[in-house]
């Protein structure tokens, strides 16, 4: 029922929109850096330094910040946030606004990568599957997945057929939660009864 609902969903995109994929404009230039015998794109050194950029800001945040201190105390325990003062209306929202903003900073950065078209929820599995991989509670984690993830998908058609290579993050999410939930640099919790 889900597949249906989402060709439905794709078409109906198609028809209102179109089906073609559009480039997006890069802030990089498009020639590669050589440096010896290794050609790289600007846009990948710019996804790679805005990635860090954004982690580090994100972990300042989190660490060293009344907002990031509440944050985390509402995420561990939300009664309890509340009964210290913590106004846990304004931590919802202000996680909201920095979700959305951080949400923009990834859009603009992959952006020029990936073509925009209807059919690009592929994007987001990826991430999710990086996550998984990684560990929820982890941020280098969510990193070490996501180039987990990367060599493994474009390595497994020299394996395996080449259709393969869109199955690979399902499989991989699949095989990750079966053999350790907490991913591999999370810290699996154990609830003392």
């Amino acid at each position: 029922m889900g597949a249906r609902r989402r060709r439905r969903l794709r078409a109906a995109a198609g028809l209102a929109w179109t089906h073609d994929q559009f480039p997006f404009p890069s802030f990089f230039d498009n020639r590669p850096l050589v440096l010896g015998p290794v050609r790289v794109a600007p846009v990948s050194l710019g996804i790679i330094g805005g990635s860090l950029g954004l982690m580090l800001a994100l972990g300042a945040l989190f660490r060293w910040t009344r907002l990031g201190r509440a944050m985390r105390a509402v995420a561990q325990n939300q009664r309890a946030a509340r009964l210290m003062g913590i106004s846990v209306e304004r931590v919802y929202s202000a996680s909201w606004v920095l979700a959305g903003v951080v949400g923009a900073i990834a859009g603009v950065l992959i952006a020029p990568v990936v073509f925009l078209s209807s059919s690009m929820g592929l994007v987001v599995i990826n991430g999710f599957t990086a996550a998984v991989l990684g560990g929820f509670g982890s941020m280098p984690g969510a990193v070490v997945g996501g180039m987990l993830l990367g060599v493994l998908e474009n390595l497994a058609p020299l394996w395996l057929p080449a259709g393969i290579k869109h199955s690979v993050p399902f499989l991989l999410m699949i095989a990750i939660l079966m053999i350790r939930p907490s991913g591999v640099l999370g810290r699996a919790r154990q609830r003392k009864v």
